[in-house]
C-alpha cells in the first residue's frame, strides 16, 4: 500500500499535468475531465489551489504560445521523477512543484554554424546554470534559442534570410545597409538592418518584439483574386507586432502597440540566465542567489540550510525563489536590512 506521502506526491504531480494541459488550452470535452478530477477527491482541488498560488508566486508563463515549451518541462519533470529522493515522498511533491512552475530547460545541443561556448555549470553534480542556445551566423550576428526552437539560415550575397521553422528566436543583428537582414515565419516577413529583435512562430499568430533599432513587419501575400492586405507595418525599440495566420488567408499585422518595460521584461524573461537544482541542499542554493543579488540571504538554522530542493528558477529572481520556498517548504522569510532570513513557519 502507498503512503500517504507517496499518495501525495502522485497527486501533486497529476495536478501540475492538468495545469500544463490546461494552459496549453483544454477543449469542452478537455474542461469537463478536469472538472470531474477536481471533484473527485478533495485533495485533487487543494493540489491545483496550491499549485496555482506557487506558479504566480514565480510568475509562471501563461500564454498559451509557450504549451510546448511547458510540455519539454514536463517530460524533464518525468524522468527526474524516476530519481529516488533522499527525503521523505512529501518532499518529492515538493520537487514536483517546483519543477512544474518552472523556467524553460536549453535545448540538447547547438544548431547551425558556429555555435557560442556553452555557459559553464555554478556547481558541479547538484546545480548548474542554464542559458538559451545562442549561435553566431555567417555574419556575425547573433541568434538565442529556447529550447524546441530551429532556424535555418539561407544567405546569399544579396540578402540575409534566417527561416525560423518552429518555436521562438532573438536576434540581435549586425549592421550591413547592402544585404538586409530578413527572418521568414511561416508566411510572414521580418525585415530589419541593424537591430534587434524576437520573433515567435504559432499556430494563430505570428508575434514581433523589438528590443533595438527598427524592423518591418510584412503580412503573408494575398492569394489570386483576394483583396491584398494593407503593406508592411514598421515596429520599434519595445513595441510589439502580431499578424493573425490562423485562416490561412492573408491578415493585415495587428496595430503595433508599445509594451511597457514589465510587460518586455516578462515577454522575453526566457532569454535571462536560470539555475537548475537537483536534490540541491538549501545551502548551496542561497550561496549561489547570493553571488548575484544585492539583498543576502540566510537560513536561520543548519536543519533549514540541509533541506534540499529540486527546480528551476529565474536566476535574476531572488524575490520568486524566496517565495516559492515559502509555498512549499512552510519556511517563513524574515526581511531585515541588506538580508532575508529563511525561518520555519511555526517560529
Amino acid at each position: 500500500m502507498k503512503s500517504r506521502a507517496g499518495d501525495s506526491a502522485g497527486i501533486t504531480g497529476e495536478a501540475a499535468r492538468w495545469l500544463v494541459r490546461r494552459d496549453g488550452g483544454l477543449d469542452a470535452a478537455g474542461q469537463a475531465e478536469f472538472a470531474r478530477w477536481c471533484a473527485a477527491d478533495p485533495r485533487h482541488a487543494a493540489a491545483v489551489a496550491e499549485l496555482e498560488r506557487v506558479w504566480c508566486a514565480l510568475e509562471g508563463p501563461a500564454r498559451r504560445e509557450r504549451r510546448e515549451l511547458l510540455r519539454v518541462e514536463l517530460r524533464g519533470l518525468q524522468a527526474r521523477r524516476q530519481r529516488r529522493w533522499r527525503r521523505s515522498g512529501a518532499l518529492a511533491g515538493v520537487a514536483v512543484v517546483l519543477l512544474a512552475v518552472a523556467w524553460w530547460r536549453p535545448a540538447d545541443s547547438n544548431r547551425g554554424p558556429l555555435p557560442l561556448p556553452a555557459p559553464a555549470a555554478a556547481f558541479a553534480g547538484t546545480a548548474r546554470v542554464l542559458e538559451p542556445t545562442r549561435q553566431r551566423l555567417p555574419d556575425g550576428s547573433v541568434v538565442e534559442l529556447p529550447p524546441g526552437a530551429e532556424i535555418h539560415p539561407a544567405f546569399d550575397a544579396e540578402e540575409r534570410v534566417v527561416i525560423l521553422r518552429r518555436g521562438e528566436a532573438h536576434f540581435s543583428v549586425v549592421r550591413d545597409p547592402t544585404r538586409p537582414f530578413t527572418v521568414v515565419a511561416g508566411s510572414v516577413r521580418v525585415r530589419a538592418v541593424g537591430t534587434a529583435f524576437a520573433v515567435q512562430l504559432g499556430r494563430a499568430e505570428v508575434e514581433v518584439v523589438v528590443t533595438e533599432g527598427t524592423v518591418s513587419v510584412a503580412p503573408p501575400a494575398a492569394a489570386p483574386g483576394a483583396e491584398a492586405p494593407a503593406g508592411p507595418a514598421v515596429a520599434t525599440a519595445g513595441q510589439r507586432a502580431v499578424v493573425p495566420v490562423a485562416s490561412g488567408a492573408a491578415e493585415p499585422v495587428e496595430a503595433v502597440r508599445v509594451l511597457s518595460a514589465a510587460e518586455l521584461a516578462e515577454r522575453l524573461a526566457w532569454r535571462q540566465p536560470r539555475i537548475e537544482f537537483s536534490e540541491t541542499t538549501l545551502t548551496e542554493a542561497i550561496a549561489w542567489f547570493n553571488r548575484r543579488s544585492a539583498v543576502r540571504l540566510r537560513a536561520a538554522d543548519d536543519g533549514i540550510a540541509a533541506l534540499r530542493i529540486t527546480g528551476v528558477f529565474r536566476a535574476d529572481n531572488t524575490e520568486g525563489f524566496v517565495r516559492a520556498l515559502e509555498a512549499t517548504l512552510g519556511l517563513r522569510a524574515e526581511q531585515r536590512p541588506g538580508e532575508i532570513v529563511l525561518r520555519r513557519g511555526t517560529e
